[in-house]
């Protein structure tokens, strides 16, 4: 076998181990995300810390007398830096407002999402604060699903199988998730700060 045979072989058999470990490492990722997500979707939880939501009130902006009543907004978000409670902008010129003390979310909302009204010289309120609803540890709740964003994610709670939404637990991470949620091992240990599995 001539030298250049030899290296050719070799470079095939080379290539060939490189496109077999890429394949298995990407159904590893696979299967490591899939094996996250159903870890935790449908599984009865219950609560070690308090988790936040907002009910409130939306008024449509192009039909003012139409509002939506009673909608859920989870103000918990846990980073690997700590924690701490957001509302979630509705409008692209309004910030997301965040704060260590979900109190002073809802207090600042009353100051945002005001606009004049229609024929009048009044001012109109299109998000207002109802309640602020604290779910205490110990209470049992129903992973209902989760859905991976850019860099965060997001766990939606229920109260049973049939209940209504009850809130929404935030994993903000630093940098954008990767396709493949390689970072699930250190999600699921922020996760588990707060939601013990049944």
């Amino acid at each position: 076998m001539h030298t250049q045979d030899r290296v050719s072989s070799g470079f095939r058999l080379t290539l060939a181990l490189m496109v077999l470990l890429t394949i298995t490492t990407h159904a590893v990722e696979v299967r490591s995300k899939k094996a996250f997500v159903t870890a935790w979707e449908g599984r009865a939880v219950v609560l070690r810390r308090p988790v936040y939501s907002l009910v409130y009130n939306e008024r449509s902006r192009f039909v003012p007398l139409m509002t939506r009543e009673d909608k859920v907004s989870g103000l918990t978000v846990v980073t690997p830096n700590g924690i701490y409670y957001q509302f979630d902008s509705r409008r692209e010129d309004e910030p997301d407002i965040q704060d260590r003390d979900p109190n002073n979310v809802v207090t600042a909302l009353q100051n945002h999402y005001r606009r004049s009204a229609h024929l009048d010289a009044a001012v109109v309120q299109d998000i207002e604060g109802v309640m602020l609803q604290r779910y205490e540890p110990g209470a049992t709740l129903l992973v209902d699903r989760l859905k991976v964003e850019h860099d965060r994610l997001r766990v939606f709670l229920r109260t049973d199988e049939h209940g209504d939404r009850a809130t929404v637990l935030t994993v903000q991470w630093p940098t954008p998730l990767s396709k493949d949620l390689v970072e699930a091992p250190a999600l699921d240990a922020l996760l588990n700060m707060f939601l013990a599995r049944k």
